[in-house]
């Protein structure tokens, strides 16, 4: 019985996501020339649709449709961006998902830093390499 409550349970849940994801008002895309990370997440280059929920700014659907990537993530919403951006950190040859900056939704979402991208910074601390740059992709 409680097999069955939590299988309703989980049911229920991934359809108000997908409902959710389906119902999304804001869409941008981007093109990112690298793989990179997000959210502990290691994406191809490609073209990706980057959309929210109304209901729920802070949850993302990164997709690519060629490529069939397709995550759910959440963010942390700041005051409203400026520009419509993809921010990137780069350690090295790794890339890692930072910001997402749109005046056309109005958000400007941050991601948290993942242990990758810890790890990728420590390495670059004890190579006595710069530690990081920005790497900003525009969003159309």
């Amino acid at each position: 019985m409680k097999r069955i409550v939590k299988a309703i349970a989980l049911f229920v849940a991934a359809t108000s996501i997908t409902a959710g994801v389906w119902a999304q008002d804001h869409k941008m895309k981007a093109t990112v020339p690298f793989n990179f990370t997000v959210n502990g997440n290691s994406l191809p280059s490609g073209t990706y649709t980057i959309g929210s929920d109304s209901s729920n700014p802070n949850l993302l659907l990164i997709s690519n449709r060629e490529k069939s990537v397709h995550i759910l993530t959440m963010a942390k919403n700041n005051d409203p961006g400026k520009g419509n951006a993809l921010v990137f950190h780069k350690y090295g040859d790794q890339y890692f998902l930072s910001q997402i900056c749109s005046d056309l939704s109005a958000m400007n979402l941050s991601f948290s830093v993942s242990k990758a991208e810890k790890r990728a910074r420590e390495q670059m601390q004890v190579s006595q390499r710069p530690v990081s740059s920005d790497v900003t992709i525009a969003l159309k």
